[in-house]
């Protein structure tokens, strides 16, 4: 099916954004949300700004320039004081490429003074510029003018699609042309249009009801409804946008393969776009890069026991609602991360790297003033530092770090499993409670239930960590991963409220943890699909962690 009409929204901010807005929801509607751009705010921050904007244009077949009461009087601001106007930037470049210019006057907006503006805009303003004020008037003139961009562009041989109007757009026509308004037919339309997703038909509904000035019942929630789908809408246009700034890094990773540039720089190019979009990887580049003989050399560097486990494509339902996933193949370790272990990373600098740490967890490492692990001095802990036991006492943040060094070392995408990756090496494909089946048996894991009463039974004689091939034989997953029930809780790459990747960029919330441990009491926390959430920051002499691998 052919594309339709891509149309590019330049305006200023400070001119009425809210009313822009809703100018933008009706181009969506004609046009497809995907083909009407307007906002850059989800551009990450090592997006050059300029490039993606001339990109964009480049890519649209006309630009509709909103002049709102406070559009000359920023744009010499910007000129006088030497700062950057992407609005003139945007326009200057669609003069260049000689796309069809729209402007459109709003509110109180008028056409600025020829004298006033500078003279390679000028060409913009050189014929009828019509004006919309909010209420009547915008559902009045819409599609007028909507129809006259399209004439415009029908001079260049640039057509809107035909067959995409759907029945909402005949609906909505009638509605706008008719002078008498049925309220409940309306309403009728906006609960059709929320049923098919199509969300700016139904932000255009609750538009036209809200102007009707009828009564509403409260009941209804308009005001609620209307910031819902308005906040569903920003959240496809993000994932869009990303995946558009993602798809702009990844042409000129597919010129360093075209140009053969080094293995090791093309590695760290995808690595930058899979920190805008996981996974981004359209032609499979990722296949070559990371070969999957780099295992051997992971496997070389960290002292034993240390393997990895492939996990086959395939599904888990988490517990809370929160759903059933598909998880792609991918590979895990056998055993959770040891003492020794991690002892190569902090020998290797892991206490003194940044680039290893996120921001967030560098600025926690140097509030604390660590250069180990917690507990790692500890006079009453130095059971736990044997060489086979699982390392403890390790915060979220510590996790990651260790993830991000080791990626750098063997040129793998290694990282801490998502709760979902978890789950699914730890049950396999039938559902089971326990990672060696339905029913609960204390001696195939390292716990405590023992203790039922908190506060009044002594804990199991020097009960501690246990080295991680202890249970081998006996609590192995349907894959063979072991320790995934007791000895320690493991770190996930999950927020444990959403169930979803982490975001380094908001990352305060509480993560999930898997696995339970050798200080659990409760049998029920032992299951495969229980979970639990800590702060990143949280550090326990019963918490560890695992680290996974995919290919992308």
């Amino acid at each position: 099916m052919p594309e339709d009409i891509k149309i590019f929204i330049n305006y200023r901010r400070a001119d009425n954004a809210v009313f822009v807005e809703l100018i933008r929801t009706w181009f969506m509607h004609r046009y497809g949300r995907e083909n009407v751009f307007m906002d850059f705010d989800s551009i990450p921050p090592f997006a050059r700004f300029e490039d993606f904007i001339r990109q964009k244009i480049s890519e649209s077949d006309a630009v509709v320039s909103i002049i709102g009461p406070q559009w000359l009087d920023l744009l010499q601001e910007k000129a006088r004081e030497g700062k950057p106007d992407y609005v003139r930037i945007e326009l200057e470049e669609a003069l260049k490429h000689h796309k069809v210019i729209a402007p459109l006057c709003i509110q109180d907006g008028k056409v600025p003074p020829e004298e006033h503006i500078p003279e390679n805009l000028r060409p913009i303003f050189e014929r009828n510029v019509p004006n919309l004020k909010s209420g009547r008037d915008i559902i009045d003139n819409i599609y007028r003018i909507m129809d006259a961009l399209e004439q415009a562009l029908a001079v260049q041989g640039i057509y809107h699609r035909p067959g995409s109007d759907s029945e909402q757009t005949d609906n909505l026509k009638q509605a706008a042309g008719s002078s008498r308004f049925n309220i409940h037919e309306a309403i009728g339309h906006l609960f059709e249009a929320e049923a098919s997703s199509d969300l700016p038909a139904a932000l255009l509904w609750l538009s036209q009801i809200k102007e009707s000035g009828e009564a509403i019942p409260s009941f209804l929630n308009l005001e609620q409804k209307a910031a819902t789908i308005q906040q569903q809408i920003k959240a496809e246009e993000e994932r869009r946008r990303l995946h558009e700034v993602a798809e702009y890094h990844y042409s000129f990773v597919r010129l360093m393969v075209q140009y053969n540039q080094p293995r090791e720089q093309i590695a760290d190019a995808l690595r930058e776009v899979w920190a805008i979009v996981d996974g981004y990887d359209p032609d499979q580049l990722g296949d070559d890069i990371f070969v999957t003989a780099a295992s051997a050399s992971s496997i070389d560097l960290l002292p034993p026991p240390f393997d990895w486990i492939d996990i086959p494509a395939g599904q888990v339902t988490l517990e809370g609602g929160h759903g059933t996933f598909d998880v792609p193949a991918f590979t895990i370790a056998k055993y959770p991360v040891t003492v020794a272990q991690y002892e190569v990373f902090m020998n290797d600098g892991g206490y003194t790297t940044d680039r290893w740490w996120t921001n967030s967890g560098w600025q926690w490492l140097k509030n604390q003033g660590y250069t180990t692990p917690r507990y790692w001095d500890d006079d009453e802990w130095q059971s736990l530092w044997k060489p086979d036991h699982p390392v403890v006492g390790i915060s979220w943040f510590e996790a990651y770090a260790f993830t991000q060094w080791l990626s750098e070392k063997m040129s793998e995408n290694i990282h801490l499993p998502t709760e979902q990756q978890w789950q699914r090496a730890a049950q396999g494909n039938d559902g089971r409670v326990f990672p060696w089946g339905n029913e609960w048996d204390a001696s195939r894991c390292n716990n405590d239930t023992i203790y039922a009463n908190w506060g009044k039974t002594k804990r199991k004689a020097g009960n501690t960590t246990s080295p991680v091939t202890v249970y081998e034989g006996k609590d192995n997953s349907p894959f063979g991963a072991v320790d995934m029930s007791g000895n320690v809780g493991e770190w996930t790459n999950s927020i444990y409220e959403t169930a979803k990747s982490i975001d380094l960029e908001d990352i305060d919330l509480p993560h999930v943890v898997r696995g339970s441990s050798w200080f659990t009491p409760f049998k029920t926390s032992f299951r495969v699909d229980s979970r639990s959430g800590k702060v990143p920051d949280y550090e326990s002499f019963d918490l560890g962690f695992r680290v996974a691998r995919s290919l992308k």
